[in-house]
């Protein structure tokens, strides 16, 4: 389980706090489970697995299911804004750019700590998936930044301690966070993600 602020979580936390300024929109009465995940955490790359469960759940209701990196820390998101940018792309892309960020940061300890970093990677990962020229001027662009502080605003409203975190979202009102902690111990992936699915389908009968 990683802590989502780490060993200094009060620092973070302000840190967060100050990226946190965009409100988070969703479809009125949808039902919605966005999971909160770092790239740096191998739990929730090891919950990828379980994670196509939640996402039928949620078909099955006419629901959505929405990966939300957040950074770890205010100085260095270069990762998760490419994330984002690169999600504007179309939906065929998002896992695969999902993955790679994934494997880069964990598989091989690329170092992904700066924008030319992360593109070099991406470039070399995804060479013909992405349209890279796009992605290096759609890195910054303010709904890029947009995105990652919604996902970071989502967060803290949640009150997320470990991650993964799913948060079962109908329209804009939270209705439940489930994280590593509520799972057992040691916590259960597959506890976590039966506790997430039947959330899901209790909602969905009211």
């Amino acid at each position: 389980m990683t802590g989502i602020f780490g060993l200094t979580r009060r620092h973070v936390l302000a840190a967060l706090l100050a990226l946190a300024a965009a409100p988070v929109t969703l479809a009125a009465d949808k039902l919605v489970v966005v999971k909160v995940l770092s790239f740096s955490c191998n739990v929730c790359k090891a919950s990828e697995s379980q994670d196509g469960f939640i996402r039928g759940a949620l078909r099955a209701h006419g629901g959505e299911f929405v990966p939300a990196p957040i950074p770890m820390s205010s100085q260095n998101y270069s990762r998760e804004l490419a994330y984002y940018a690169a999600r504007r792309q179309g939906g065929e892309i998002e896992p695969k750019v999902r993955a790679s960020l994934y494997q880069g940061a964990q598989d091989y300890g690329y170092p992904l700590s700066n924008d030319v970093q992360v593109l070099d990677w991406l470039r070399f990962d995804l060479d013909e998936a992405l349209d890279h020229e796009r992605l290096a001027k759609e890195l910054r662009s303010p709904e890029t930044e947009a995105a990652m502080k919604r996902a970071v605003r989502l967060a803290l409203s949640a009150g997320a301690q470990s991650l993964p975190t799913y948060v079962l979202l109908e329209g804009s009102h939270i209705v439940q966070t489930f994280d590593p902690s509520m799972a057992g111990n040691p916590p259960s992936l597959t506890v976590l993600r039966t506790q997430v699915v039947q959330a899901i389908n209790e909602r969905a009968k009211r």
